[in-house]
């Protein structure tokens, strides 16, 4: 690899958040904050930057609904920053059964689809910013939730 393509200094924000390790419905607790995270954008504020990152998508969190680019840029800004996603599908299954408060009808599986939208979005605009999704193929187990995606 060119050493030209490597970063300067080390990449400070990096989140690796995997699917099945979330529990959508109640929730997962960090014991080193205290802090329970409901969601996708949840989990990558609180890996990023902790309980600082987490307050800036609390809101969203706990109502289990979609964080836009500017969330994003708040969390990440310009800085380095590498998000790893896996058994997103695992995740997506389980946040199909979850309401979103706000409104019955839509549920949290529903409004990580534009959470991750708007991330790749954000990322994408980024040259700094990276992200890493790993998928199922759509005839495999969580083919239903990977097509949503």
């Amino acid at each position: 690899m060119d050493a030209a393509l490597l970063p300067a200094e080390p990449i400070r924000l990096v989140a690796g958040v995997v699917g099945s390790d979330m529990d959508p419905a109640l929730g997962f607790l960090h014991a080193d904050t205290g802090t329970r995270v409901y969601t996708l954008a949840g989990e990558i504020a609180h890996q990023l930057r902790g309980r600082e990152g987490y307050d800036i998508v609390r809101a969203a969190d706990e109502g289990k609904s979609a964080v836009g680019t500017q969330g994003f840029e708040h969390l990440i800004g310009d800085a380095p920053c590498l998000i790893m996603l896996d058994e997103v599908g695992r995740f997506m299954r389980d946040a199909s059964s979850i309401p979103t408060p706000g409104n019955p009808k839509v549920n949290l599986a529903e409004t990580s689809v534009a959470t991750l939208l708007s991330l790749f979005e954000f990322a994408s605009s980024k040259a700094n910013v990276a992200v890493i999704l790993t998928l199922s193929d759509s005839s495999d187990a969580f083919g239903k939730e990977t097509d949503m995606i």
